[in-house]
């Protein structure tokens, strides 16, 4: 008998695939589980199929059926439509077969195939050859259910994140064992996840089970929480730039608001909700400072706004969290990140005191180092158009650095400018092999200040320049850079701005080295038994924004408050430092580690006030070889 039972749990655990929050509505005693075990250990749903070849199905909890097309349909609940499975157009030519077997029903058409098998209380999905998806039934949906505490009322807030159950209005459930995506929400159209993630291929085989009928819970159909930001504005600003993606930035500090939105789709009042927020702030990971707390019911069938007025917050960067708790269990939370006065926001740099001293010895170290300059035509590629030159130098190192060079070959002088695609008047780089390229730029070496590995691609970047300087056919060059070649460029044009006429660079990581606490992945770690203090000592002289004052070029750059690569106090306290900049704007965006319209914008003016024409490699290419 004990042996019966643990089989019958272990088949219970393996048919009840559903996540955590229904699962927690589930409290059965061992004896109960044992009988729901071997009343359903056995598929014994009463099937049929008609000599038109529809399949009828009628199980314990539902009713189903599979046309003679291949469609499951007339998936019903207590009579209540669900869920229907959709099978592909017909491939031309291909004729649907669809075969009952005991409980299984496999549908076949030319190489797509699914199967279904149907249990009492689920059905068992296999299908391959095929993009499977699930549409389920609007009219008869209340609410739905998904990862993160993202669902919500289905009319009011259908999440396009991964689906994990679906609530019907006579308040029953439909859970998958895998999670859907909601691809087309208006038409109710659920796809598999891993589609999209790209862990799975279209068409290769796929598996998941539906659990029909389960009791839903109030909690199941609570919508997610949403976080409205009535005070905020951009204001001052659009003076130095634009804004992009719908950053949230509150001008005044003392006026910083926000609003909870959360609504109870089910018949019952929810007693005993706590809403806590808590604002962190951005610059130091970890230290709230702000934390406050609201009780509440929630009223059936209502919508429940809830106001947070803050405390006066000095100019910066934050994250807002409101939790969503009922006896001490999260069931929602929503996440904030938010700026206050920037136009007032700074931070002092931590230039050391021989940071001048430092990089003239560095500059004057590797402009000892004679070029050696063999630059030889190469007529099989050059054209009409360019001259195509094979280069061959002395690199920062000592050691040779070869590349082709592209200049135009009407007369001369002409620009350069990094990363075109475009030759047109440009003249550009073409390395076969880099010695140093910008992924080793890493802050884990740093046995002293001349080995770590930036400083390495600093004087690389830099000599090559130092080349192009001295080159008769070159006259004005322009950088452009994003990640981390965005802070090596900046430092280039810092260090000497012969000849640079601009600076074109996007999310430069890292920026703001110097700090001590970022809880940002692009600072890499740090190295061997080195001390804080000797290791910001260090990377003082690679971090950007202490080369800000030096900057005399024009230049744009954007940051995005959500990147956790390029860190957005750093690239705004690099910009507000940069008071020699004849010309800068900025871009500061709601987007994380990558370009917005309102950065290509600020990119255009730059390029038409500096007389620039043709295209540029795009963000994507560039962020690809950062």
């Amino acid at each position: 008998m004990v042996a019966l039972i643990r089989l019958c749990l272990v088949f219970f655990e393996s048919r009840l695939m559903i996540n955590s929050r229904i699962l927690r509505n589930v409290s059965l005693t061992p004896v109960l589980l044992a009988l729901l075990c071997v009343g359903t250990a056995k598929a014994d749903p009463q099937i049929t199929q008609d000599n038109a070849g529809r399949v009828t199905v009628k199980a314990q909890r539902y009713s189903a059926a599979v046309t003679p097309e291949g469609m499951l349909a007339d998936v019903l609940v207590d009579g209540s439509p669900t869920v229907k499975g959709g099978f592909p157009e017909p491939e031309q030519g291909a004729l649907t077969s669809v075969n009952l077997t005991g409980n299984l029903v496999a549908v076949r058409r030319g190489t797509q195939r699914v199967e279904y098998t149907f249990f009492d209380t689920h059905i068992h999905v296999e299908s391959e050859g095929y993009a499977y998806n699930l549409i389920y039934e609007l009219e008869s949906c209340a609410a739905v259910v998904a990862e993160g505490g993202k669902g919500g009322p289905v009319k009011q807030h259908v999440p396009y994140g991964n689906s994990k159950a679906i609530v019907l209005k006579n308040g029953k459930m439909i859970a998958y064992s895998q999670p859907f995506h909601f691809q087309r929400p208006k038409q109710g159209r659920l796809v598999f996840s891993n589609y999209l993630n790209r862990s799975v291929k279209r068409g290769a085989l796929i598996k998941f089970d539906l659990e029909l009928g389960l009791s839903a819970q109030a909690v199941d159909q609570l919508s997610g929480l949403k976080i409205n930001t009535p005070t905020s504005d951009y204001g001052p600003l659009h003076e130095d730039g634009n804004l992009g993606q719908g950053m949230c930035h509150f001008p005044d500090g003392n006026k910083v608001m926000f609003q909870s939105v959360q609504t109870n789709a089910s018949d019952t009042q929810l007693d005993g909700i706590v809403y806590q927020l808590t604002v962190l702030d951005h610059y130091l990971e970890g230290q709230a400072v702000v934390t406050k707390e609201k009780k509440v019911d929630l009223p059936a069938n209502e919508q429940c706004q809830i106001d947070w007025e803050l405390p006066k917050l000095k100019p910066g960067f934050y994250y807002a969290t409101i939790l969503c708790q009922r006896q001490g269990e999260v069931l929602t939370q929503a996440r904030q990140d938010f700026a206050v006065n920037l136009s007032d926001y700074n931070h002092p740099l931590t230039r050391p005191d021989d940071f001048e001293s430092f990089w003239e010895a560095q500059l004057a170290k590797i402009r000892a180092i004679p070029f050696d300059e063999k630059s030889v035509k190469n007529s099989t590629k050059s054209t009409n158009d360019f001259t195509i030159y094979d280069v061959q130098i002395t690199g920062h190192d000592g050691q040779p650095v070869t590349f082709e060079l592209s200049v135009p070959a009407s007369s001369g002088p002409h620009y350069f400018v990094w990363n075109t695609k475009q030759l047109q008047n440009h003249a550009r780089f073409h390395f076969p092999q880099k010695r140093h390229f910008p992924e080793q730029a890493t802050y884990r070496r740093w046995d002293s200040k001349e080995e770590n590995n930036l400083l390495d691609v600093i004087l690389y970047f830099r000599r090559l320049i130092d080349y192009l300087v001295q080159r008769p056919d070159i006259d004005k060059i322009y950088l452009t850079g994003a990640s981390r070649t965005g802070p090596v460029q900046f430092i280039c044009a810092a260090l000497d701005p012969t000849q640079i006429i601009g600076l074109d660079i996007h999310v430069p990581c890292p920026v703001g080295m110097s700090w001590k606490q970022p809880p940002f992945r692009g600072w890499g770690g740090k190295p061997g038994n080195l001390s804080w203090e000797q290791y910001l000592e260090m990377a003082s002289y690679v971090d950007a924004m202490n080369h800000a004052p030096d900057i005399k070029v024009p230049f744009v750059v954007m940051y995005g408050i959500l990147d956790d690569l390029a860190p957005p106090q750093g690239v705004e306290a690099m910009f507000k430092h940069a008071i020699q900049s004849p010309w800068k704007r900025i871009s500061r965006d709601g987007a994380g580690h990558q370009t917005s319209n309102g950065f290509k914008e600020l990119r255009t003016q730059l390029r038409e006030k500096l007389g620039i024409s043709g295209d540029v490699e795009s963000d994507e290419d560039i962020l690809k070889a950062h």
